[in-house]
């Protein structure tokens, strides 16, 4: 079996609140549904979603501090 590993291209917002609850974007290419998708914000890891073989999505979680 081939596997082609994903990649990450952009990521919309790159900024948002520190409350958390954004919609961020990830657009790259590879993605499949795998059931397993996640995404880290610094040290916090939070569940990911499919959208098609070139876009996931997830929740921004709220941050202890803005940077």
């Amino acid at each position: 079996m081939y596997y082609i590993p994903p990649y990450v291209m952009e990521i919309i917002p790159k900024f948002g609140p520190v409350s958390g609850g954004t919609t961020v974007t990830v657009i790259g290419a590879n993605y499949w549904d795998s059931g397993e998708i996640k995404c880290r914000f610094g040290d916090n890891v939070v569940e990911g979603h499919f959208i098609n073989e070139t876009a996931v999505w997830c929740s921004s979680p709220p941050a202890a501090q803005g940077g």
